[in-house]
C-alpha cells in the first residue's frame, strides 16, 4: 500500500473546509474525487494512506530549516504531495527567493526517499462582499510574485545542471533540469521551451508539478477566485438599521436558501456590504428572508447577491487567502488526476 505525505501550510492541512471531508490534498487520494461530484456534506474516505505534516502558517523558508520533527515520519511514505508558497508571498519575499527554497525543499524531501509532487499557487485577495461576486475582489500588491512562482513552475521549475539552483524560465535546455509538468493528470509540452520534460543533462528533485491554481482561480493568473455561476444578484433588496429581514420583490427565495450566504451591498458599518459569514437563516415567503446578522445601515433598492452552491455554506473562498468548501473540492478534483498518474 502506497503510503503518502502531506507537506504544506494551513491550505493543505484543510483549513476554509470542513473536518468531515478533508483538504484538497486529503480529497485527492479517494477515489471518489475522480469521478462525479458527490454531495458536498458527504464524509469522503481516501483509498490511500496519508501522514498529514502540514501546519497553519507554514512558510517554505521555515520548512527547509525546522522540519526535523515532522519529516521524521516521511521515510515511510512514497509520494509527498502539498502546496506551499502563499505565506512566504504575504510576507513579501521575493520569487527568486520562494523558488530556490521550494528546490532545497524537494531536494530535503527525496534524500528523505519521497517522492515530491507540488502544485501551483493559489491566489490570495480582498473582497468587499465575501467573495460572491468577481466584481468586489481586488488582487493583492504581491499578486505579481504569485505570477512569477507559479511561471517558473509551469516551464518544469528549471533548475541549473551545475548549480542546481534555479534559473529563468525559457533557459536553454541543454544546461537546465526540468521535471515534468501535469495538467489534469497529463504530461505537458513545456510553453516556454517546446519539450516535454523531464529534460536536461541531469535530474530534478521534484517528482512532478502539476496545475492547481487554475481549479479555483477565474482565469490563469487573474488573482481572482471563481465564484459559482448559480449565485443570483438583485437590485432591489430592502433592510432596515437594528433588523434581520431582507425582502426583495425579485429574489424568489426558497427553503433552499437557507444557510446559503448573502452580502447586501451598504447595508454594513458605515455604508459597507453587509457580508462576512452572513446567512440566511429562515425564509418566509418568495420575497422575504431572515439573515442571521442585522443590518447597521437601512438601505433601499439595493445590490444582494445569494449563494448559489448546490448546499450550504460552499463558497469558493470565504476570505481570500483559503479555499471555502466548494474551493477545496475543485482542487481535490485537479489533484486527484495527478494522483491517478501514480496508480
Amino acid at each position: 500500500m502506497k503510503t503518502v505525505g502531506l507537506v504544506g501550510d494551513s491550505i493543505t492541512y484543510g483549513n476554509g473546509g470542513t473536518y468531515s471531508r478533508g483538504s484538497w490534498a486529503v480529497q485527492a487520494l479517494s477515489a471518489a474525487a475522480l469521478v462525479t461530484k458527490p454531495d458536498l456534506a458527504t464524509t469522503v474516505a481516501t483509498s490511500l494512506p496519508f501522514i498529514n505534516a502540514s501546519m497553519g502558517g507554514e512558510t517554505v523558508a521555515n520548512l527547509i530549516v525546522r522540519h526535523q520533527t515532522r519529516f521524521s515520519e516521511l521515510g515511510r511514505t512514497k509520494y509527498t504531495l502539498g502546496m506551499l508558497g502563499t505565506n512566504d508571498i504575504n510576507g513579501l519575499v521575493a520569487a527568486a527567493t520562494i523558488e530556490a527554497n521550494l528546490v532545497t525543499l524537494w531536494k530535503q524531501l527525496t534524500l528523505r526517499g519521497t517522492k515530491p509532487y507540488y502544485g501551483t499557487i493559489v491566489p490570495q485577495n480582498s473582497s468587499t462582499d465575501y467573495w460572491l461576486t468577481l466584481a468586489n475582489q481586488s488582487a493583492n500588491s504581491y499578486e505579481p510574485q504569485r505570477v512569477l512562482v507559479n511561471k517558473w513552475m509551469r516551464d518544469g521549475a528549471p533548475i541549473s545542471s551545475t548549480t542546481g539552483l534555479p534559473v529563468a524560465v525559457g533557459s536553454a535546455i541543454a544546461t537546465t533540469n526540468r521535471c515534468v509538468f501535469y495538467v489534469g493528470g497529463v504530461a505537458q509540452v513545456n510553453p516556454t521551451s517546446g519539450v516535454a520534460a523531464p529534460s536536461g543533462p541531469g535530474t530534478h528533485p521534484a517528482a512532478g508539478l502539476f496545475e492547481l491554481a487554475n481549479s479555483v482561480e477565474t482565469a490563469q493568473d487573474s488573482g481572482l477566485w471563481k465564484v459559482d455561476a448559480g449565485n443570483r444578484t438583485v437590485t432591489d433588496a430592502n433592510i432596515t438599521a437594528g433588523l434581520k429581514i431582507l425582502t426583495s420583490a425579485t429574489a424568489a427565495f426558497t427553503a433552499g436558501d437557507v444557510g446559503h450566504y448573502v452580502s447586501v451591498a451598504g447595508a454594513g458599518a458605515s455604508g459597507a456590504y453587509l457580508a462576512g459569514g452572513n446567512t440566511i437563516i429562515s425564509v418566509q415567503s418568495a420575497t422575504q428572508a431572515t439573515l442571521n446578522v442585522a443590518a447597521s445601515t437601512t438601505v433601499t433598492n439595493a445590490v444582494a447577491t445569494i449563494d448559489g452552491q448546490p448546499t450550504t455554506n460552499t463558497i469558493n473562498s470565504g476570505d481570500g487567502r483559503h479555499p471555502g468548501v466548494n474551493g477545496h473540492y475543485l482542487m481535490g478534483v485537479e489533484a486527484a488526476k495527478m494522483v491517478a498518474v501514480w496508480q
